[in-house]
C-alpha cells in the first residue's frame, strides 16, 4: 500500500527523504533520480579519470587486464561519492602464495611510477601511499569539485574458476590474497541486475550512510557490498513478472530483512553450486550470506550487525513505513 503525503512537492521542489517522515513511492523514486543517481557530468569525470589511470597502468605495468571494481564498476555509485577501485591482474603473479611474496615489491614499483608521473595524471603527490593497506596502493586524483580517491589492487591471473575454488579449499594460509582475484566475479554479479534494482541499492546505501552510526570506533559494520547483496536477494524474492516493484514496499522489505539479520540464509549458485560451500560454513549457526563470487566467504559472520538492526527498527517504526507491508 502506498502512503499519501498531504504536502505533495511540486515538480520544481527537491524531494527530501529523512527515513522518518511520510513519503510516497513516487517521491521516493524522484529522490533517487534527483539526488542519488550520478549525473552525466559526474560519470564523464569518473570515466576520464579511470581512462587516464588505466592507460598509464597498461603502459607502465603491462597487466593482463584491469577490472573496474567497487560501486562504480557495478553501476551502483551514488552521486558525489568519488572513489575508484581498480584491480590490476598481473601475468607474472602465478597464484595467491606468489602474490603474498611479490606484493610488497609490486606496490613499491607502482608507488614510484605514480610519483614520477603525478603531475601528468593530476594526482595529489603527497596522497600516494603503499602503506595504508596491506593489499593496495592508495592515492587521490584531482577532480573538478573534490578529489577522487583511488585504490589499486594488484592480483594474480587465473584461467579456471572451478579449479581456483578447489585450490582455495585447501589453501587456508592465503585466504585474504584471493579477494582481489575474485572482484571481477563480484562486479559481474551485481552489474547483471536491472537499473531499478541498482536504484533501490542506492537508496539502501544512502540509508546506511545517513542512519547507521557505529556504537564505537573500529566496529566492522556491514559494508556496501552486503547492502547490495541483501537488496538483490529481496528483489529476487518479491519482484513481479514484469520486473517492476514498488520502491517503498521494496525498501520496507530490505529493512525487515536487516532487522532479522540473524535469520539470513542466502546462497547464490551462479558461480558455484551449494555443495562447494564447506559444511562447517553452511551448517554453522548464525547468519549465512555467501559471497556469490567466493564459496569460502560467509559475509554474514564477517561483520557486527547491532547498529544495522537498530537503524532498521527505527525506520520500520517511523511514519515513513506507516501502513506499508
Amino acid at each position: 500500500m502506498e502512503i499519501s503525503n498531504k504536502s505533495q512537492p511540486t515538480v520544481e521542489d527537491t524531494v527530501l527523504v529523512d527515513f522518518r517522515s511520510s513519503v510516497t513511492d513516487t517521491d521516493l523514486n524522484r529522490f533517487i533520480a534527483d539526488t542519488l543517481q550520478p549525473t552525466e557530468e559526474f560519470n564523464r569525470e569518473m570515466q576520464k579519470t579511470v581512462g587516464q589511470i588505466c592507460d598509464f597502468l597498461r603502459e607502465h605495468m603491462k597487466p593482463n587486464k584491469i577490472v573496474k571494481g567497487g560501486s562504480l564498476g557495478k553501476g551502483t555509485a551514488i552521486r558525489g561519492k568519488s572513489d575508484i577501485d581498480l584491480v590490476l591482474i598481473l601475468n607474472e603473479v602465478r597464484n595467491a602464495e606468489d602474490l603474498e611474496e611479490k606484493l610488497p615489491a609490486i606496490k613499491e614499483e607502482i608507488v614510484k611510477k605514480l610519483r614520477r608521473n603525478s603531475t601528468q595524471l593530476s594526482i595529489v603527490h603527497e596522497s600516494i601511499s603503499g602503506d595504508q593497506s596491506r593489499f593496495s596502493v592508495k592515492f587521490s586524483a584531482e577532480g573538478s569539485h573534490d578529489n577522487i580517491d583511488v585504490d589499486l589492487l594488484p592480483t594474480f591471473h587465473f584461467e579456471d574458476l572451478k579449479r581456483l575454488y578447489s585450490t582455495m579449499k585447501t589453501d587456508k594460509d592465503h585466504d585474504a590474497y584471493y579477494s582481489a582475484a575474485l572482484v571481477e566475479q563480484q562486479v559481474e554479479f551485481v552489474k547483471s541486475y536491472p537499473a531499478n534494482v541498482k536504484s533501490l541499492i542506492r537508496l539502501v546505501k544512502h540509508w546506511r550512510k545517513k542512519m547507521v552510526v557505529p556504537y564505537e570506533a573500529k566496529r566492522k559494520l556491514p559494508n556496501s557490498y552486503v547492502m547490495e547483496l541483501i537488496t538483490i536477494h529481496l528483489w529476487e524474492k518479491h519482484v513481479g513478472n514484469d520486473g517492476t516493484f514498488n520502491t517503498l514496499k521494496a525498501f520496507h522489505s530490505v529493512m525487515e530483512e536487516l532487522k532479522n539479520w540473524k535469520s539470513l540464509k542466502i546462497i547464490w549458485t551462479k558461480n558455484y553450486p551449494r555443495c562447494e560451500v564447506p559444511d562447517d560454513i553452511r551448517t554453522k549457526s548464525g547468519p549465512l550470506l555467501m559471497d556469490p563470487a567466493n564459496p569460502m566467504n560467509n559475509l554474514g559472520s564477517t561483520f557486527v550487525w547491532d547498529e544495522i538492526e537498530d537503524a532498521a527498527k527505527k525506520v520500520l517504526g517511523s511514519r515513513m513505513m506507516s501502513g506499508v507491508s
